[in-house]
């Protein structure tokens, strides 16, 4: 349907017959080096997750800068959300969860109190990241960094929720009792299929999959993205 965002607009495709072109793909795929995602995947023996990658760390500051970009086209603050999808095991989840509350703690610190330093890192991931994005998709959609601003300021106010879904926690995705829910959600097959995931901004997927359709639904690349397809990572 219109507006729907499926594997022929996100990946593209060459020229059907009696066509003069194929489609192109978005530019808002970003492959995750296989030493980083064995980091956050390190298997049955590999023991706890000790730390991040820099491309989990990235995503991060991606999000918040897509939530703040999407946020300043509505005027409103709706429902956004983060995928990561790592581990199967939930008590690597559960460290890998401890360690994102960090690294967004740390970016909202970061912002709050070292703006000479977070400043000019925001706005150069911006400028490099997005705007050339945006500009070749929908030039009248590209924003300046000044004009995020201040939704970035507001989004940093309060701490962003990070929900780990697996049997070992009460966390849940609510949309009922919290239709504006705003949060980075970790998991593992909970997060695998029929479960809604408003607002779905950047999704870090780097399981194995045998089959590519289980592969794509647990990616949750595929789905409505009304105004913001290319704030998505």
């Amino acid at each position: 349907p219109p507006g729907y965002v499926g594997t022929e607009r996100l990946f593209g495709r060459s020229a059907l017959a009696g066509e003069d072109e194929g489609v192109e793909p978005l530019d808002v795929i970003r492959r995750v080096p296989d030493h980083e995602a064995d980091l956050v995947n390190p298997g049955r023996q590999g023991g706890l997750i000790s730390s991040l990658p820099p491309s989990l760390e990235t995503a991060l500051l991606d999000f918040v800068l897509a939530m703040a970009a999407r946020d300043t086209r509505t005027g409103g603050a709706s429902a956004s959300s983060m995928l990561i999808h790592g581990s199967p095991y939930t008590v690597q989840q559960l460290a890998l969860g401890e360690h994102v509350r960090e690294a967004l703690g740390a970016l909202r610190r970061q912002w709050r109190y070292d703006q000479d330093t977070a400043r000019p890192r925001f706005e150069e991931r911006w400028n490099t990241e997005f705007r050339p994005v945006s500009a070749a998709m929908d030039a009248d959609r590209e924003l300046t960094f000044e004009e995020i601003e201040p939704a970035l300021q507001r989004n940093f106010r309060t701490e962003l929720p990070v929900l780990v879904l697996n049997t070992r926690t009460q966390d849940e995705l609510d949309y009922e009792r919290h239709p504006d829910l705003r949060a980075v959600v970790v998991g593992g097959n909970k997060l695998s299929r029929g479960l809604t995931i408003e607002g779905l901004l950047t999704s870090y997927y780097v399981r194995p999959a045998n089959y590519f359709d289980t592969l794509l639904q647990m990616g949750r690349w595929f789905g409505y993205r009304p105004g913001y397809a290319d704030l998505c990572r």
